[in-house]
């Protein structure tokens, strides 16, 4: 299931780009293009390293705590919409891509944590978008 979320995340993510560089004025166009990878020297123990920690712990976070406090007093709905507009909150710092990206994902991700209530098939595709994010697959899979 980790897998697939992951291969939902990154479909989510170009169809949400695509439509926000035909919708957005030309001057924010820019902020829609991918991040420039990382250096080529990168330390993938570093890499992996941040990756699992950050993953694990912003899905703990945003999914199983929040979803799961405000899931039974206020719905499962606004729980996910909760848990994304946090998400999106610490992505600020990502401009206009924060919010391109990170929101089409919060909702699938909260959904999916509503649904089967498993957060590893979360940490699983998270930590992997952030390996790949800030390793060299990022490099190549741009080429696609």
């Amino acid at each position: 299931m980790g897998w697939l979320l992951l291969l939902g995340t990154y479909v989510v993510a170009m169809v949400a780009q695509h439509l926000a560089s035909m919708a957005l004025p030309a001057q924010m166009q820019a902020g829609v293009e991918r991040y420039p990878v990382s250096d080529p020297d990168v330390n993938m123990q570093l890499v992996f390293i941040a990756s699992t920690v950050n993953g694990m712990f912003e899905e703990i976070f945003v999914a199983g705590y929040i979803i799961t406090a405000l899931r039974e007093a206020r719905g499962v709905w606004t729980a996910i919409n909760v848990s994304t507009v946090v998400r999106l909150l610490y992505h600020l710092y990502q401009g206009p891509i924060g919010v391109v990206t990170i929101v089409p994902m919060g909702l699938l991700y909260g959904f999916v944590y509503a649904r089967t209530r498993q957060l590893w098939p979360l940490m699983f595709a998270h930590v992997l978008i952030d390996i790949i994010g800030l390793s060299q697959l990022g490099r190549w899979l741009e080429g696609f």
